[in-house]
């Protein structure tokens, strides 16, 4: 078992011994964990918490532990285990050397040679602190997301999709409460 972990990134004491543990009860052949986000900042607050988020909300996990599709690969760099054999045989880290993403390039790799992957909530097994200001969060979530959605526009389309789909409503239920009582008067 190989297992790859970010500078930052605190590990709990038995937190390599539990992600071996499940790595060998799933079967897989890569297991990747997201850590607990520590944030600081108002900017760190505001989006590095929905990694989570958007992970459960938007990667039909069920599909993506049925299917070995490279379009169901995913993962978080920051925190990866997996099978010696495997990593070699699919060619490793130089498989994905032009990726700045490991944790989307890796598993798709693996995937695309045949192999399974999984991730897990790995709040209880460590905890990391990515960016420390706004301009880090910026650029951090701006160089991951065009690369896991594959183009530079893409970043935007998703921005005013979530914007849309999970802010809007808000504004709007508040837009109307502040406006109701004007229209009872009328």
């Amino acid at each position: 078992v190989l297992c790859w972990l970010d500078a930052d990134v605190e590990l709990e004491p038995d937190a390599l011994r539990r992600m071996a543990d499940y790595l060998g009860a799933s079967q897989c052949d890569l297991l990747s964990g997201f850590p607990r986000q520590v944030t600081r900042t108002w900017a760190e607050t505001l989006v590095v918490n929905l990694i989570h988020f958007v992970l459960v909300c938007y990667l039909p996990i069920a599909m993506m532990r049925m299917s070995r599709s490279p379009g169901f690969g995913a993962g978080c760099g920051q925190f990866m285990m997996v099978r010696r054999r495997p990593y070699f045989d699919m060619g490793g880290h130089a498989s994905i050397r032009r990726s700045l993403h490991d944790g989307v390039a890796l598993p798709r790799a693996f995937r695309a040679a045949g192999y399974r992957t999984d991730i897990i909530d790995a709040i209880t097994l460590a905890s990391c602190r990515m960016y420390r200001s706004a301009s880090e969060v910026w650029n951090g979530f701006a160089k991951n997301a065009t690369e896991g959605m594959a183009t530079p526009i893409g970043i935007w389309v998703w921005t005013a999709l979530l914007l849309g789909g999970h802010v809007m409503p808000w504004l709007l239920a508040g837009a109307l409460l502040a406006v109701e009582p004007l229209l009872t008067t009328l």
